[in-house]
């Protein structure tokens, strides 16, 4: 068998291996726990103290702020790079995807600090492993938030998803020729309402 000839194999192989799973064949109980929710006060009461009051492991907070918020996988945030957040003037942006959002107090004081960290240590990523030399495993980084109180992942990102499609505009749902990225901004957009609450001095 030729060299070609393997590598397809090996690619077939892979791809065979994250296939998804045929839902006629997931439990139910597996399905009703991939799509629950957390409650939307307590997903916003954590963001709150993990960026007001709690303030060991800087870089397990910021993941956690950032599924609690914007929906993100962990597993994904675990291989951003540290160009990923950018400071100009008094601006503090981070790019997810090709999604630029700026970020605004406190969390963006948590990104330039993560960030920060990560430079001085001379790495090229956000959330890098004890070597430095490559990420924290996804693994890794939610065990660690998990620590801080986000136990589940999953229902913290259906909940803030659920949360950023209701402040989506009417229009949107109306308009299937609007581009991707459009819908998108308008997503980000509607965040702010949970800035302004994070904003707001504590009781």
């Amino acid at each position: 068998m030729g060299v070609g000839a393997r590598a397809l194999r090996r690619h077939a192989g892979a791809g065979n291996a994250r296939a998804e799973p045929d839902p006629a064949h997931v439990p139910a109980s597996i399905i009703r726990e991939q799509r629950a929710l957390l409650d939307d006060e307590e997903r916003l009461a954590l963001a709150q103290r993990l960026l007001r009051d709690q303030l060991d492991d800087p870089p397990a907070r910021l993941p956690a702020v950032l599924v609690l918020l914007f929906g993100q996988r962990i597993t994904r945030l675990a291989a951003l790079d540290v160009d990923a957040v950018t400071v100009t003037d008094s601006r503090t942006t981070l790019t997810l995807a090709v999604t630029l959002i700026r970020l605004r107090e406190p969390l963006a004081g948590l990104a330039r600090e993560v960030a920060g960290h990560s430079r001085r240590t001379g790495s090229r990523w956000l959330f890098p492993s004890s070597q430095g030399n490559r990420p924290l495993s996804g693994e890794r980084l939610r065990d660690r938030a998990a620590k801080l109180g986000l136990t589940n992942a999953v229902h913290a990102r259906n909940s803030a998803l659920a949360a950023l499609a209701d402040q989506l505009p009417p229009s949107t749902a109306r308009r299937p020729d609007r581009p991707v990225g459009w819908c998108r901004r308008e997503v980000v957009q509607g965040h702010r309402r949970d800035a302004r609450h994070l904003r707001r001095p504590p009781r």
